[in-house]
C-alpha cells in the first residue's frame, strides 16, 4: 500500500470562489487554469509543492471573500 493521502473534493473552496479567481489563482501559482481546476475538483494530486500553492491561494481567496469575517 502506498503511502498517499486519497485525493478529495475541495467543494468548500470552489463554492466560494468568485468568477475569475480560479484564473488569478492560476496566473499566481503560474500554472494554467486547467490545473487549478483539477486540484480543487480531486482530479490531481495534492500532495505537490505546486498543488499546495494552488490550495494556500485558493483559501486565502475564499477567506478575503468572507463576508462574516473578523
Amino acid at each position: 500500500m502506498s503511502n498517499q493521502q486519497p485525493r478529495q473534493r475541495l467543494t468548500h473552496l470552489l463554492m466560494y470562489l468568485r468568477r475569475g479567481q480560479q484564473i488569478r489563482i492560476a496566473l499566481q501559482a503560474r500554472c494554467s487554469p486547467s490545473i487549478v481546476s483539477a486540484v480543487l475538483n480531486g482530479k490531481a494530486g495534492q500532495d505537490t509543492d505546486l498543488a499546495r500553492n494552488i490550495i494556500r491561494l485558493a483559501e486565502h481567496y475564499v477567506h478575503r471573500n468572507n463576508p462574516y469575517r473578523r
